[in-house]
């Protein structure tokens, strides 16, 4: 149960999302054309990105050299939601290569006067309770994060881009006076190739690439106890986060509709997993007749599934 309980709370964490928020005037990045919707639902004429099976240390392994910030269009300006102004990125993926997660980073000018910054205190003290009242306001951070999956030559629509400190976030929207205070730091993005998802990093400031050393491995369908009790989701790209030995499993997969959700809880349901039901809209949630349990949770603003079962 204690495991079951973890399990939960890690699915929980990756799929929180934020709402709120975009610019009085287009910053940095390039967007000539008038972009809405919702994700990856326009193509454009870009590369093409082959399924590859290729190792990490291959010499067809993503390299800092081959990423360019052009393959990357991208735009965060005001936007009305719920009345109320905001802030969204919207990028366009000119890459030859799969993106399933993207965060944009903001940071202080660091020619703006302490008195400026000043405009954060109220955010601060609306959140004193993670805050330390004497925290620097030029640790404020403006971030947009989403784990939507966006094909070669598609878009990604309409972030919303929200104020944290350090690496936290909350759902509070800048507004014109604090946004303009805020300079683009980092683009992070999970690139795919071979099979493997690269955390590739951009920074504004140098403009240079990085990317984080071991990357993930893909559609990597263990074989265990576990996913003999469940069939194997049929997608593009799934991401297992647990060792194939451990008394859970925990998946993702990405770039599933609504409906192949629904079939995928349906092929659940007649694996046996009909004990205990507790089911809404977007998650299922049941067990077999032995005890084991599984969680099926569905991310609407990602078009993701999230899946964790356990012993």
């Amino acid at each position: 149960m204690k495991s079951r309980i973890i399990a939960i709370l890690i699915i929980l964490t990756l799929i929180m999302g934020m709402t709120a928020c975009s610019h009085k005037n287009n910053h940095q990045g390039s967007s000539s054309d008038e972009l809405s919707g919702s994700v990856g639902q326009e193509t454009v004429e870009t590369g093409s990105s082959d399924a590859e099976t290729e190792s990490a240390d291959s010499p067809d392994s993503l390299q800092a050299s081959h990423l360019s910030i052009s393959y990357f269009d991208w735009d965060v300006k005001e936007k009305i939601i719920e009345k109320a102004l905001s802030y969204t990125l919207t990028l366009r993926n000119r890459s030859p290569y799969p993106i399933l997660s993207t965060e944009i980073t903001y940071k202080t000018r660091d020619n703006v006067s302490d008195r400026s910054l000043r405009l954060f205190d109220k955010f601060k003290e609306n959140h004193k309770k993670y805050i330390n009242p004497d925290e620097d306001n030029r640790n404020i951070v403006l971030i947009g994060k989403s784990d939507a999956y966006v094909k070669s030559g598609q878009y990604l629509y309409d972030v919303p881009v929200t104020i944290g400190i350090h690496s936290m976030t909350w759902y509070d929207a800048p507004n014109y006076d604090q946004f303009i205070l805020m300079q683009p730091d980092t683009l992070s993005l999970g690139l795919v190739k071979n099979n493997l998802l690269y955390h590739c990093h951009y920074d504004f400031i140098n403009k240079t690439w990085s990317i984080d050393e071991n990357p993930e491995k893909l559609n990597n369908w263990p074989d265990s106890s576990l996913t003999k009790l469940i069939p194997e989701p049929s997608c593009d790209y799934f991401r297992v986060s647990t060792d194939k030995d451990s008394d859970y499993l925990i998946f993702t997969v990405y770039g599933y509709s609504e409906e192949a959700y629904k079939a995928y809880v349906e092929s659940v349901r007649e694996a046996g997993f009909t004990k205990k039901q507790d089911k809404g809209k977007r998650y299922y949630s049941a067990e077999d007749k032995k005890g084991n349990s599984i969680d099926v949770m569905y991310d609407q603003s990602n078009w993701n599934m999230n899946v964790t079962v356990n012993l």
